[in-house]
Formats: C-alpha cells, structure tokens, sequence
C-alpha cells in the first residue's frame, strides 16, 4: 500500500517540478523495498518455519506445478500438524 500511495504523491511532485523523474525513480524503488528491509532479520533467523513453508510453496507451485488447493492444504496440514 505504501507504495501505491507515495507514488501517486510523488507523481504530483515531479508534475509541479518539486522532484526530477530520477528522483521519483530513486524514492519509488526505496518504498518497494522498504518491506524487505523490514523484514530481513526474520528471513534469515535460523528458526523461519514460515519463510520455510512459503518458499516451499512457491517451489511446489512453480517447480512442480502442484495445484494450488492441494499445495494449501497440504502445506497448512505439515505446518499445524509438525512445525508448531
């Protein structure tokens, strides 16, 4: 959502000339990754079943082409039923 929101304000601001396009470029790219960066001490802690699981989705959908309800299902069950 942030950066929907602070690319549409920004947007404004290079239209009026406050900001250069580069720099809507350079500020539009900083709130995408602001999430990660967040994030990053969670992706790399030693204990992450859920990035575990995401990832593990992800590599069943895309690599195995699994169906996505099973995949759910599946997933859902080893995390309730083994990790927690």
């Amino acid at each position: 959502m942030l950066p929907i929101q602070l690319s549409t304000f920004l947007m404004t601001l290079v239209r009026k000339n406050i900001i250069s396009n580069n720099s809507w470029h350079i500020y539009y790219a900083l709130s995408l990754a602001f999430p990660y960066l967040l994030n990053l001490n969670k992706i790399f802690d030693k204990n992450n079943s859920q990035f575990s699981i995401s990832l593990l989705y992800v590599v069943l959908r895309l690599g195995f082409n699994i169906d996505k309800y099973l995949n759910m299902v599946l997933l859902t069950t080893i995390y309730n039923y083994y990790i927690r």
